[in-house]
């Protein structure tokens, strides 16, 4: 399978599917990364360009930690929802011939990212049709989605866990990069902890990512897909 995770900001898949992302590529799957923003608000220590490209470095020093390729969609922060922004995720989507999709869940309290997640499951319904025009050809089967956890797990009620244990060493060293954020009052490395600790206990594992399926008529997503 081919495996897309699509994020609003940099750091997002670390947080929250770089664990997953890891078991497929064991597996043998194909792993691709899109990221929707640049990041250029994310830091109050620096002017809107130049967070923006130290954050584009640090997303290039986490994917190698993971060997995943990155797609850069280089819309700004505060995200608006236009036909350019969906176009974009689309061709995303095309791109990677996604067969199974990971975002943003549509409640997250952040704009940024309930918005790509809103967008990423209302392109998908017409990733298979050739009227919608991108660069990249229609897919030939429509792809599944699943949403990933909030920062901190709030509002969020898991459907799915996948044991990420032995991929914690990795996740943090990915999330390690990041050091524009980690620095943070919020402390992302903090709030990954604690999240994938909590999801841990609540499903018996060590460590744990949590997931919800999207389901819309005709395409439903298969929980037997997760690794």
């Amino acid at each position: 399978m081919n495996i897309l995770a699509i994020a609003a900001h940099p750091d997002d898949m670390e947080l929250s599917c770089y664990g997953t992302l890891s078991k497929y590529k064991k597996m043998g799957h194909s792993i691709f990364g899109a990221l929707v923003t640049n990041g250029n608000i994310g830091h109050n220590g620096y002017d809107s360009d130049t967070i923006a490209l130290i954050r584009k470095e640090e997303q290039e020093a986490s994917a190698k930690v993971l060997g995943l390729p990155i797609r850069y969609l280089d819309f700004p922060e505060h995200l608006e929802d236009n036909a350019e922004v969906r176009t974009s995720v689309m061709e995303t989507i095309r791109w990677a011939k996604a067969d199974l999709i990971f975002t943003h869940y549509p409640l997250d309290n952040s704009m940024d990212h309930a918005l790509t997640g809103t967008i990423v499951k209302e392109v998908l319904i017409y990733d298979i049709w050739k009227n919608f025009k991108t660069e990249h050809p229609p897919l030939q089967k429509a792809s599944r989605l699943f949403f990933w956890d909030t920062n901190g797990g709030v509002g969020f009620t898991p459907e799915a866990y996948v044991d990420i244990t032995d991929e914690m060493p990795m996740k943090r060293e990915a999330l390690g990069c990041h050091k524009s954020q980690i620095e943070l009052a919020e402390d992302y490395m903090r709030v990954m902890e604690y999240t994938a600790g909590f999801r841990g206990v609540q499903c018996g594992y060590k460590y744990a990512e949590a997931f919800i399926g999207h389901r819309v008529f005709s395409n439903i997503a298969d929980f037997r897909a997760l690794p």
